[in-house]
Protein backbone atom coordinates (compact mmCIF):
# COMPACT_ATOMS: atom_id res chain seq x y z
CA UNK A 1 0.00 0.00 0.00
CA UNK A 2 1.19 3.52 -0.82
CA UNK A 3 2.19 5.43 2.35
CA UNK A 4 -0.56 7.77 3.53
CA UNK A 5 1.99 10.58 3.63
CA UNK A 6 2.09 10.53 -0.19
CA UNK A 7 -1.71 10.70 -0.51
CA UNK A 8 -4.23 13.49 0.04
CA UNK A 9 -7.70 12.88 1.53
CA UNK A 10 -10.74 13.70 -0.60
CA UNK A 11 -12.84 16.36 1.17
CA UNK A 12 -16.14 14.98 2.44
CA UNK A 13 -15.11 11.35 2.09
CA UNK A 14 -14.82 10.63 5.83
CA UNK A 15 -17.02 7.79 7.01
CA UNK A 16 -17.49 6.94 10.66
CA UNK A 17 -17.97 3.47 12.08
CA UNK A 18 -21.55 2.19 12.07
CA UNK A 19 -22.98 1.72 15.53
CA UNK A 20 -23.86 -1.88 16.47
CA UNK A 21 -21.84 -3.18 13.50
CA UNK A 22 -19.43 -6.01 14.28
CA UNK A 23 -16.20 -6.31 12.34
CA UNK A 24 -15.82 -9.86 11.06
CA UNK A 25 -12.46 -9.50 9.35
CA UNK A 26 -10.65 -8.09 6.34
CA UNK A 27 -12.30 -8.22 2.93
CA UNK A 28 -11.04 -10.90 0.56
CA UNK A 29 -7.97 -9.27 -1.06
CA UNK A 30 -8.43 -11.31 -4.26
CA UNK A 31 -12.09 -10.37 -4.78
CA UNK A 32 -12.63 -8.12 -7.79
CA UNK A 33 -14.87 -5.09 -7.32
CA UNK A 34 -15.88 -2.11 -9.44
CA UNK A 35 -15.46 1.48 -8.32
CA UNK A 36 -16.73 4.73 -9.88
CA UNK A 37 -14.37 7.70 -9.80
CA UNK A 38 -16.00 11.08 -10.38
CA UNK A 39 -13.99 14.03 -11.68
CA UNK A 40 -14.64 17.70 -11.07
CA UNK A 41 -16.64 19.83 -13.48
CA UNK A 42 -14.56 21.40 -16.21
CA UNK A 43 -13.12 24.48 -14.44
CA UNK A 44 -12.98 26.37 -17.76
CA UNK A 45 -16.77 26.15 -18.09
CA UNK A 46 -17.76 27.26 -14.59
CA UNK A 47 -18.45 30.82 -15.71
CA UNK A 48 -20.61 29.58 -18.56
CA UNK A 49 -22.64 27.30 -16.28
CA UNK A 50 -23.25 30.13 -13.80
CA UNK A 51 -24.48 32.34 -16.63
CA UNK A 52 -26.80 29.57 -17.81
CA UNK A 53 -28.12 29.06 -14.29
CA UNK A 54 -29.05 32.73 -14.17
CA UNK A 55 -30.68 32.39 -17.60
CA UNK A 56 -32.82 29.61 -16.15
CA UNK A 57 -34.66 32.26 -14.14
CA UNK A 58 -36.00 33.81 -17.33
CA UNK A 59 -39.28 32.92 -18.98
CA UNK A 60 -39.16 29.62 -20.93
CA UNK A 61 -39.65 31.38 -24.28
CA UNK A 62 -36.69 33.67 -23.59
CA UNK A 63 -34.24 30.93 -22.57
CA UNK A 64 -31.49 29.47 -24.71
CA UNK A 65 -31.39 25.70 -24.45
CA UNK A 66 -28.15 23.76 -24.84
CA UNK A 67 -27.60 20.98 -27.29
CA UNK A 68 -26.37 17.61 -26.04
CA UNK A 69 -22.81 18.47 -27.04
CA UNK A 70 -22.95 21.93 -25.43
CA UNK A 71 -24.37 20.46 -22.22
CA UNK A 72 -21.56 17.89 -22.03
CA UNK A 73 -18.93 20.56 -22.69
CA UNK A 74 -20.39 22.89 -20.05
CA UNK A 75 -21.26 20.51 -17.23
CA UNK A 76 -18.94 17.60 -18.03
CA UNK A 77 -15.35 17.06 -16.96
CA UNK A 78 -12.23 18.33 -18.62
CA UNK A 79 -11.01 15.57 -21.00
CA UNK A 80 -7.46 16.21 -19.74
CA UNK A 81 -8.59 15.48 -16.16
CA UNK A 82 -10.20 12.24 -17.32
CA UNK A 83 -6.99 11.22 -19.08
CA UNK A 84 -4.98 11.88 -15.91
CA UNK A 85 -7.30 9.70 -13.84
CA UNK A 86 -7.28 6.93 -16.44
CA UNK A 87 -3.48 6.92 -16.62
CA UNK A 88 -3.18 6.82 -12.83
CA UNK A 89 -5.75 4.01 -12.53
CA UNK A 90 -3.88 1.87 -15.06
CA UNK A 91 -0.63 2.55 -13.23
CA UNK A 92 -2.30 1.17 -10.09
CA UNK A 93 -3.20 -2.11 -11.88
CA UNK A 94 -6.86 -1.13 -12.19
CA UNK A 95 -8.79 -2.04 -15.32
CA UNK A 96 -10.62 0.92 -16.88
CA UNK A 97 -14.02 -0.36 -17.98
CA UNK A 98 -15.49 2.97 -19.06
CA UNK A 99 -14.51 6.62 -19.06
CA UNK A 100 -16.75 9.53 -19.99
CA UNK A 101 -16.03 13.23 -19.79
CA UNK A 102 -19.75 13.96 -20.25
CA UNK A 103 -20.66 11.81 -17.23
CA UNK A 104 -17.52 12.90 -15.35
CA UNK A 105 -17.10 9.23 -14.43
CA UNK A 106 -14.30 6.69 -14.76
CA UNK A 107 -15.42 3.14 -13.97
CA UNK A 108 -12.57 0.90 -12.87
CA UNK A 109 -12.23 -2.68 -11.70
CA UNK A 110 -9.58 -4.35 -9.60
CA UNK A 111 -8.87 -6.61 -6.68
CA UNK A 112 -9.62 -5.44 -3.17
CA UNK A 113 -5.89 -5.35 -2.48
CA UNK A 114 -5.19 -3.07 -5.46
CA UNK A 115 -8.16 -0.83 -4.62
CA UNK A 116 -6.95 -0.45 -1.04
CA UNK A 117 -3.47 0.43 -2.25
CA UNK A 118 -4.73 2.96 -4.80
CA UNK A 119 -7.07 4.87 -2.50
CA UNK A 120 -5.32 4.40 0.83
CA UNK A 121 -8.27 2.68 2.48
CA UNK A 122 -8.85 -0.54 4.41
CA UNK A 123 -11.88 -2.60 3.45
CA UNK A 124 -13.39 -4.96 6.01
CA UNK A 125 -16.40 -7.24 6.31
CA UNK A 126 -19.00 -6.21 8.89
CA UNK A 127 -22.21 -7.66 10.25
CA UNK A 128 -25.10 -5.49 11.44
CA UNK A 129 -28.25 -6.72 13.22
CA UNK A 130 -30.50 -4.82 10.78
CA UNK A 131 -28.45 -4.29 7.61
CA UNK A 132 -26.87 -7.73 7.61
CA UNK A 133 -23.40 -8.41 6.26
CA UNK A 134 -21.63 -5.84 4.12
CA UNK A 135 -18.21 -4.63 3.01
CA UNK A 136 -17.32 -1.30 4.54
CA UNK A 137 -14.64 1.18 5.40
CA UNK A 138 -13.82 3.80 8.01
CA UNK A 139 -11.98 7.07 7.65
CA UNK A 140 -11.19 8.97 4.46
CA UNK A 141 -10.49 8.09 0.83
CA UNK A 142 -7.14 9.27 -0.53
CA UNK A 143 -5.70 10.14 -3.93
CA UNK A 144 -2.26 11.34 -5.06
CA UNK A 145 -1.49 15.02 -4.64
CA UNK A 146 -1.53 15.43 -8.42
CA UNK A 147 -5.23 14.42 -8.44
CA UNK A 148 -6.23 16.44 -5.38
CA UNK A 149 -9.18 18.61 -6.38
CA UNK A 150 -9.50 16.73 -9.66
CA UNK A 151 -11.19 13.68 -8.12
CA UNK A 152 -14.34 14.72 -6.28
CA UNK A 153 -15.65 11.33 -5.17
CA UNK A 154 -15.14 7.58 -5.23
CA UNK A 155 -18.15 5.28 -4.92
CA UNK A 156 -18.52 1.52 -4.65
CA UNK A 157 -15.91 0.81 -2.00
CA UNK A 158 -18.50 -0.41 0.48
CA UNK A 159 -21.79 -2.21 0.11
CA UNK A 160 -23.64 -1.03 3.17
CA UNK A 161 -27.27 -0.11 2.66
CA UNK A 162 -27.73 3.64 2.64
CA UNK A 163 -31.49 3.87 2.02
CA UNK A 164 -34.71 2.25 3.04
CA UNK A 165 -38.18 2.08 1.44
CA UNK A 166 -40.67 4.68 2.63
CA UNK A 167 -43.78 3.23 1.01
CA UNK A 168 -46.71 2.54 3.35
CA UNK A 169 -49.34 -0.06 2.65
CA UNK A 170 -52.92 0.46 3.72
CA UNK A 171 -54.62 -2.17 5.87
CA UNK A 172 -58.00 -1.45 4.29
CA UNK A 173 -59.52 -4.30 2.29
CA UNK A 174 -60.68 -3.52 -1.26
CA UNK A 175 -64.45 -3.52 -1.49
CA UNK A 176 -66.29 -4.01 -4.81
CA UNK A 177 -68.69 -1.22 -5.74
CA UNK A 178 -71.77 -3.44 -5.69
CA UNK A 179 -70.89 -4.86 -2.29
CA UNK A 180 -70.17 -1.41 -0.96
CA UNK A 181 -73.61 -0.21 -2.01
CA UNK A 182 -75.31 -3.05 -0.16
CA UNK A 183 -73.37 -2.67 3.06
CA UNK A 184 -74.52 -0.29 5.73
CA UNK A 185 -71.46 1.83 6.40
CA UNK A 186 -71.64 1.93 10.16
CA UNK A 187 -73.45 -1.11 11.53
CA UNK A 188 -72.36 -3.76 9.02
CA UNK A 189 -68.75 -2.58 8.85
CA UNK A 190 -68.38 -2.84 12.63
CA UNK A 191 -69.89 -6.33 12.61
CA UNK A 192 -67.39 -7.59 10.04
CA UNK A 193 -64.51 -5.66 11.64
CA UNK A 194 -63.42 -4.31 8.30
CA UNK A 195 -62.17 -0.89 7.30
CA UNK A 196 -64.14 0.27 4.29
CA UNK A 197 -62.53 2.61 1.81
CA UNK A 198 -64.99 4.90 0.07
CA UNK A 199 -64.51 4.43 -3.68
CA UNK A 200 -64.10 7.61 -5.67
CA UNK A 201 -66.06 6.34 -8.69
CA UNK A 202 -67.88 3.18 -9.84
CA UNK A 203 -65.58 2.83 -12.84
CA UNK A 204 -62.33 0.95 -12.27
CA UNK A 205 -59.18 2.94 -12.94
CA UNK A 206 -60.80 6.36 -12.73
CA UNK A 207 -60.18 9.18 -10.29
CA UNK A 208 -62.21 12.25 -9.44
CA UNK A 209 -60.89 15.19 -7.40
CA UNK A 210 -62.93 15.94 -4.23
CA UNK A 211 -64.97 18.70 -5.87
CA UNK A 212 -65.91 16.54 -8.83
CA UNK A 213 -66.50 13.38 -6.83
CA UNK A 214 -69.83 14.56 -5.45
CA UNK A 215 -70.94 15.64 -8.93
CA UNK A 216 -69.96 12.28 -10.40
CA UNK A 217 -71.82 10.38 -7.68
CA UNK A 218 -74.90 12.55 -8.23
CA UNK A 219 -74.77 11.79 -11.95
CA UNK A 220 -74.61 8.06 -11.24
CA UNK A 221 -77.67 8.25 -8.99
CA UNK A 222 -79.53 10.37 -11.54
CA UNK A 223 -78.71 7.97 -14.39
CA UNK A 224 -79.82 4.95 -12.38
CA UNK A 225 -83.08 6.66 -11.40
CA UNK A 226 -83.63 7.62 -15.02
CA UNK A 227 -83.03 4.06 -16.22
CA UNK A 228 -85.42 2.71 -13.56
CA UNK A 229 -88.03 5.25 -14.59
CA UNK A 230 -87.68 4.34 -18.28
CA UNK A 231 -87.87 0.64 -17.48
CA UNK A 232 -90.99 1.09 -15.40
CA UNK A 233 -92.63 3.20 -18.13
CA UNK A 234 -91.85 0.64 -20.85
CA UNK A 235 -93.25 -2.25 -18.82
CA UNK A 236 -96.48 -0.41 -18.00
Amino acid sequence: MVPRSELVPIPGSYRAAVSDAKRIGKANPKERIQVSIYARQNPRSLGTSETLNQAGLEAPNDRRYLSKEEFAETYGADPEDVEKIVAWAKDKKLKVIDSSAAKRRILVEGTVADIESAFGVELNEYDHPESGRYRGREGEIHVPAALSGVVEGVFGLDTRRVGRPRNCRSRALPTPWREFENLKRGHEAKKQKRTLATPSAPWAGTFFPPRRRATASARVVFQRQRISHIGAASSA
